[in-house]
């Protein structure tokens, strides 16, 4: 502690015995030279004096931090709240809003503040941010190298024209579920993405396919290249004690069950 701060500590501890012990008249008068001296307000006055244990003796209200709001009340608002709000994020009824449809429909005895109505949500755990706040997880541990490996299979959004001798891009204004005819156009071009990570060590292996889906047969050419060792700057070899990934047809063909089985 430097010299400004044992000061500022012993002033305090001055002014709080004698503010605790003053009748209440007096109590205003050495606030505000506490004030004075420090420059500041009575807010951060009150707080540093409540840190170093000083209090002014007033008792708390039987009903603080209590509303005449129901909590039904409030679980209508914060529901209303929630449908209302898209996926994007983006909420269509303000707070304010639903308070209205709320007293409209009898749900809500009186018009509050919004700033009210939030306060009491997040009393009850109904907040947006409560809501919307991701699940809480523990990371798995895989024990070593070769533990634990994770696969999976994406559509890239390129493919190959007639030819396969050019890429090509694949726009989102051509290319989604109200125009399935062009996802047909060029269904046996189309470019996938095999990758498999460790997940211990975070290493990878990735290979490209031309195919109009999953298969069997690149699923085992794939995993046959990533259990062999290559050139010495790729770590990335050999054969996993656990194979995570989802139960698609090619992963549950009897072929790749029976490659597993004797790696």
């Amino acid at each position: 502690m430097n010299a400004l701060e044992l000061e500022k500590q012993e002033y305090l501890n001055r002014l709080g015995q004698r503010w605790s012990t003053a009748k209440h008249g007096n109590k205003n008068t050495l606030i505000a030279e506490g004030c004075n001296y420090f420059g500041c307000k009575k807010d951060a006055l009150y707080r540093w004096l409540k840190e170093l244990g000083f209090d002014n003796g007033r008792k708390r209200r039987a009903d603080n931090n209590k509303s005449n709001i129901s909590k039904e009340s409030v679980l209508f608002v914060a529901n209303f709240m929630h449908i209302s709000t898209r996926d994007s994020g983006k909420r269509l009824a303000s707070t304010k809003r639903c308070i209205e449809v709320a007293v409209n429909n009898g749900k809500l005895e009186k018009t509050v503040s919004a700033s009210h109505m939030l306060r009491l949500m997040k009393q009850y755990g109904v907040h947006p941010d409560q809501i919307n706040q991701a699940e809480p997880y523990r990371p798995k541990k895989s024990l070593h190298p070769n533990h634990v490996w994770e696969f999976d299979v994406s559509l890239c959004v390129l493919y190959y024209m007639n030819g396969k001798t050019k890429l090509k891009h694949m726009p989102k204004d051509e290319f989604y579920k109200n125009k399935p005819e062009n996802f047909e156009k060029i269904k046996h071009d189309r470019v996938l993405r095999y990758v498999i990570t460790d997940h211990c060590s975070s290493a990878f292996y990735v290979q490209y396919f031309i195919a109009p889906g999953e298969n069997s047969a690149s699923l085992f050419e794939f995993l046959m290249a990533a259990f062999s060792k290559r050139a010495k700057a790729d770590p990335f070899h050999g054969i996993p004690f656990n194979l995570v990934w989802d139960a698609g047809t090619a992963n549950q063909s009897h072929m790749i069950k029976h490659l597993l089985k004797i790696a």
